[in-house]
């Protein structure tokens, strides 16, 4: 039998769901750069996996582009080109480039992409933290804070509460 939640009870739920809080947006967003096309993929991607773990744990917001690989695995009609350019779009959304050793033409690419925009490279972490440092003193100042599910026009909780009038969400 399903129970049907309130509002506040979707904006506190915890365990396998989701913990509606205040989320800070003062996180630098880093893409972790990787050579996919050389030598073993599974082994190169948990590289990228590993150093993205690395930057969540120092507080930073990771994103891994070789991980677009299981999504190539299940359509292979899109072209190596067109992962290559969408990943051109995400290096752009980023604050920074960390790479990791071992040049392929897509790293290449994104390294060149970056340095081209004005977005900081790195080779490894320290060089990261040290750019990054002086970046966070501004950020954490400036940066607004979202409350998720009570946003500053309450946006996010007159759409659950409009969505529970209009579907009746419900949790089993």
């Amino acid at each position: 039998m399903k129970k049907k939640l309130s509002v506040n009870d979707r904006f506190s739920m915890t365990g396998t769901t989701m913990t509606f809080n205040t989320v800070s947006l003062n996180k630098l967003c880093v893409y972790v750069s990787c050579p996919m096309a050389l030598g073993d993929r599974r082994t190169n991607m948990l590289k990228g996996i590993d150093m993205a773990q690395t930057l969540l744990e120092k507080g930073y917001c990771p994103f891994v582009p070789s991980l677009h690989f299981t999504w190539g695995d299940e359509y292979p009609d899109n072209s190596y080109d067109t992962w290559l350019a969408m990943d051109l779009v995400w290096v752009g959304r980023c604050d920074a480039l960390i790479y990791l050793p071992g040049l392929s033409r897509g790293v290449e690419n994104e390294i060149k992409f970056a340095e081209e925009n004005g977005i900081p490279v790195f080779s490894n972490v320290e060089d990261l933290d040290k750019w990054a440092a002086s970046r966070l003193e501004y950020i954490e100042n400036h940066a607004p804070t979202v409350q998720v599910g009570k946003s500053v026009n309450g946006a996010n909780k007159a759409y659950f509460e409009y969505m529970e009038t209009a579907e009746g969400y419900s949790q089993s």
